[in-house]
């Protein structure tokens, strides 16, 4: 199996470190450097890579700008190449920024090996999976369509995965939708029935649905909350139903 190639954006060379080191127990992947935007512009012309992890804050030109620049080229090598964006704690404002340029993933400090790992894990096996990225119709035959109420809206959202401890599901980006870390109340619709289960949970992740920079849809996770046995009984119920 040929190595994954990762280009690592940042201008401390402690964390540059950091990250190497996450990755010297495994011979799965290569690794570049770069010290800001501009460095890594000059990577990315000159080689091929399967992922860009970046810092926000550097000098010169910072990793938003980065993004907003790949996803903006013709060249489909650079504007498909999966980004992760590493933000500081509390910069919630700059995850969403970094949803709308187009990111795949984001960490934020500070982060362990394991978390640094497991992150560019999932990312690189979401790129292998070209349906996990499509978009969805409108009004596809059968769709599972869930309600998030969060302050005194409700998003629909078209559910992709559920588990008893969460969903994942993809909503149409020019609506507005709540915030990480929002709390939310899942509205799921019980077969055969007018009235829905309600569950409380949050949100803990939003991406873009596809590598642009002007997503159509996105991403959006939901952990749930409180479950009592009753709703983890109907949750099991409603995996098997709808076969996820």
């Amino acid at each position: 199996m040929p190595k994954a190639s990762i280009l690592i954006v940042d201008d401390a060379r402690l964390v540059r470190g950091f990250i190497k080191k996450a990755f010297s127990r495994t011979r799965d992947y290569e690794l570049q450097e770069a010290e800001d935007g501009t460095q890594a512009q000059a990577a990315l012309l000159a080689a091929r890579y399967d992922l860009v992890l970046c810092d926000w804050d550097m000098p010169n030109m910072d990793g938003h700008a980065l993004l907003q620049w790949m996803r903006a080229q013709a060249d489909e090598r650079l504007g498909r190449t999966p980004f992760i964006m590493v933000t500081s704690s509390g910069e919630k404002e700059k995850v969403l920024q970094a949803v709308k340029a187009g990111v795949n993933g984001y960490l934020v400090k500070p982060f362990t090996a394991a978390q640094l790992t497991d992150k560019v894990h999932e990312v690189l096996a979401r790129q292998q999976q070209q349906n996990v990225d499509e978009d969805i119709p409108d009004e596809e035959a059968g769709a599972y369509v869930a309600n998030l109420r969060y302050r005194e809206e409700t998003l629909r959202v078209q559910v992709a995965n559920i588990t008893t401890k969460g969903l994942l599901g993809k909503y149409k980006a020019s609506l507005a939708g709540p915030s990480l870390l929002s709390s939310v109340v899942a509205e799921l619709p019980r077969r055969g029935s007018d009235s829905p289960v309600s569950i409380k949970g949050y949100i803990y992740r939003i991406e873009a649905g596809e590598d642009s920079c002007t997503p159509k849809y996105l991403q959006v996770g939901v952990r749930f909350q409180e479950l009592d046995a009753d709703k983890r009984e109907f949750l099991i119920d409603c995996i098997a139903a709808l076969r996820f």
